[in-house]
């Protein structure tokens, strides 16, 4: 199998391939079976969708080349990608042929140098954002997914990809989960907010939300241009009084939730004292939504120090097995009772590090 696929889809784009196709070593070209003429060894007619094929080309191929947009291209990679160093190297070249984009750095972080090289055969200027040199600019559709962060709208996914990678202004609002998506530094034109108010829409063409709180967009005044990322940043403390069944449960974590002004998508898992082990309505509500659950002796809960964010010198036992849970500090929903015999507490993972407002990262 050849190491380097050039994918194209339009008349524009099978030119280019064509152009690109004798100049690299060991490639196939797939293209348009409309644009398929005559039989030629390494080309590869197309019929149907795109979609298709990802599979295949991820999996059989080191390096691939898109002729196409990368709002296109993002679409297409889609669930399919990993990671940003996983899997092949992906270049992007718009049709126009004016830019080579290196995407994706693949496990042999060579995107770059086929950038260059596809640069220097199309007269292209190479767009370089995966080098350690550089800043690196992150991937909308992969952010966070190697920590389970969940994209509630999609809806403008692709035109964030795009502003992005176009060195657009982009802000990104950030109130929990992991950060170490910032360790490799972020370019000047995105731009870091304490908070969704400092966001100017005439300015900013994109706006990244990475929260756990919940949002009315009927309420709220919420950028239109809004991507909103759920990071797995709550933890749910759960003590119970009798065996409330799954859905009893789900109405209480969820009141508790909602109440507080918190996602239930961002549950990363629940905690409890040893006692509930036993009570099956817990073990099916956690089955039902995948959510493993820690339960912590009284020893172990007994001996565990207060804590921020609640406002009270001594914690219940739900409050103590959530913290323990996630190593935090900060209960975000002190013990509540709810329907008589389910109390709920919640505790969120602590975010560390975090930039001065409106500084670039790197």
């Amino acid at each position: 199998m050849a190491k380097i696929a050039i994918v194209t889809a339009s008349k524009p784009a099978a030119e280019l391939g064509r152009q690109l196709f004798p100049e690299l070593t060991d490639c196939h070209l797939y293209l348009n079976e409309k644009f398929a003429t005559g039989v030629q060894p390494g080309l590869f007619p197309v019929s149907g969708g795109y979609e298709g094929i990802v599979p295949t080309l991820l999996e059989n191929y080191e390096r691939i080349v898109f002729v196409m947009s990368v709002a296109t291209t993002v679409n297409l990679l889609g669930s399919h990608i990993k990671g940003k160093s996983e899997g092949p190297a992906v270049v992007v070249v718009d049709e126009g042929g004016r830019y080579a984009i290196s995407l994706l750095d693949g496990k042999r972080e060579d995107a770059d140098t086929l950038c260059e090289r596809i640069g220097a055969i199309l007269n292209a200027a190479p767009v370089v954002t995966t080098a350690t040199e550089t800043h690196k600019v992150p991937s909308p559709d992969l952010l966070g997914r190697e920590h389970g962060w969940e994209i509630q709208n999609r809806k403008h996914l692709k035109s964030a990809a795009g502003a992005m990678v176009a060195g657009e202004p982009v802000a990104v609002v950030q109130h929990a989960g992991e950060r170490d998506w910032l360790e490799g530094g972020l370019p000047p034109h995105i731009q870091l907010l304490d908070s969704l108010e400092k966001f100017e829409p005439a300015r900013h063409k994109a706006c990244l939300l990475i929260s756990d709180r919940a949002f009315d967009p009927e309420v709220d005044s919420l950028p239109e241009i809004l991507v909103v990322y759920r990071p797995k940043s709550l933890v749910i403390g759960i003590d119970c009084t009798a065996n409330p069944k799954a859905d009893f449960l789900q109405m209480a974590i969820t009141k508790t939730l909602m109440d507080s002004g918190l996602s239930f998508r961002s549950i990363r898992f629940l905690a409890a004292p040893e006692e509930n082990r036993k009570k099956s309505g817990l073990s099916q509500f956690a089955a039902r939504h995948h959510f493993p659950v820690h339960y912590f002796g009284p020893d172990t809960i007994s001996g565990r120090a207060g804590a921020t964010g609640s406002g009270a010198t001594s914690l219940s036992p739900c409050e103590v097995s959530a913290l323990l849970a996630c190593g935090g500090e900060e209960i975000v929903v002190p013990a509540t009772k709810v329907f008589g015999q389910i109390t709920v507490g919640v505790a969120r993972y602590p975010i560390t590090n975090r930039p001065a407002e409106g500084e670039p990262m790197g």
